[in-house]
């Protein structure tokens, strides 16, 4: 920045007579890349939340879809009526598949309330498979969600290999 009242007067004169160009100092762009920095860092556990919420949910839709794979899918028409089968490919556990896509079902709707904010955040099925289990905050969810997502992977993978 110019030092004396009138290098000031005359870089701002300077300064408002470009036209189509926008003149900054040093010292501005260093106040405004503070501010950003500032910004970024008062709002970064929520946004390192929001990556982890992502990534993890991204891997359940992977998930899901490679458990859908382990099926063979056909459709047939009757005149207007359109009739779609799946069969399980041969080797594969159909008991655990249906399980685990049960538990990554209600794995997105926990997603979905933590999207909303509404808590309870549905994780998983109880041991009788009657009731949900709930956590209360987020940090507890994306715990739950990464263990349920690994038992999903170890399923899927073993039924891949049955598979082949």
């Amino acid at each position: 920045m110019p030092e004396g009242l009138d290098q000031q007067k005359s870089f701002e004169l300077f300064r408002g007579n470009s036209k189509d160009i926008t003149i900054v100092t040093f010292d501005e762009l260093l106040a405004k890349l503070k501010q950003i920095h500032e910004f970024l860092a008062s709002h970064a556990p929520e946004a390192g939340r929001a990556s982890i919420m992502h990534g993890l949910e991204t891997k359940v839709l992977r998930l899901q879809d490679g458990l859908n794979a382990l099926y063979e899918h056909s459709e047939s028409r009757s005149g207007s009526i359109r009739k779609a089968t799946s069969k399980l490919l041969p080797g594969v556990d159909g008991s655990s598949v249906m399980v685990t896509m049960g538990k990554l079902s209600i794995l997105k709707h926990g997603f979905d309330r933590v999207r909303l904010q509404t808590p309870p955040y549905p994780v998983a099925f109880d041991e009788s498979g009657e009731h949900t289990v709930n956590v209360q905050t987020l940090d507890e969810f994306i715990a739950e969600a990464e263990k349920a997502i690994a038992d999903a992977d170890a399923v899927l993978t073993a039924q891949m290999r049955s598979k082949l």
